[in-house]
């Protein structure tokens, strides 16, 4: 990650910092509220050194929890275990992998053009290969919207085949 990621992600920090520019060589990591409370309790994680692959980490910061939602588009940052990208990259030999990549616009209607140059940049650097996918906020929020109308009608086919079965 970067130190921008809070930002970008609209994330506070509830305890300690988030990893800084000075700090992306250092052996850092920034908890998600329920990684730290499944590593640590009650205790304060703060300070405290844990592994990630084999790799001594201690710990900066723990992100405040997020609040609960009933449509989630996009990973459960809870859970979550920041690196910065140099520690991402001797973790994996070299080749960092990434799930995720957010980016924010300087102005909103820049949305689409700033997608479609990360689209064009991703396809060189996966040789040709359309491997990845760029969603913007409306796509991920139509691709929820999708799933929603999708589980809605599910459940009204179920509830109707019920019904005739009972013989209502």
């Amino acid at each position: 990650t970067s130190p921008d990621l809070p930002a970008v992600l609209s994330k506070e920090v509830d305890s300690g910092a988030f990893i800084a520019n000075t700090e992306l060589d250092k052996p850092f990591v920034v908890l998600g509220a329920s990684a730290a409370n499944a590593l640590f309790g009650d205790d304060a994680p703060l300070g405290s050194t844990i592994q990630v692959r084999g790799q001594d980490f201690i710990v900066l910061g723990v992100m405040q929890a997020e609040k609960m939602s009933n449509v989630r588009v996009g990973p459960a940052f809870d859970d979550a275990v920041f690196v910065s990208i140099p520690s991402l990259k001797s973790l994996h030999a070299g080749e960092p992998r990434f799930q995720f990549i957010y980016a924010v616009t300087d102005q909103a209607n820049h949305t689409a053009e700033v997608a479609q140059r990360m689209k064009t940049t991703l396809r060189h650097n996966h040789g040709g290969e359309n491997d990845f996918s760029v969603l913007t906020r409306r796509d991920a929020i139509a691709v929820s919207d999708q799933q929603t109308k999708f589980i809605t009608t599910a459940a009204i086919l179920i509830m109707s085949i019920s019904l005739v079965v009972a013989g209502v």
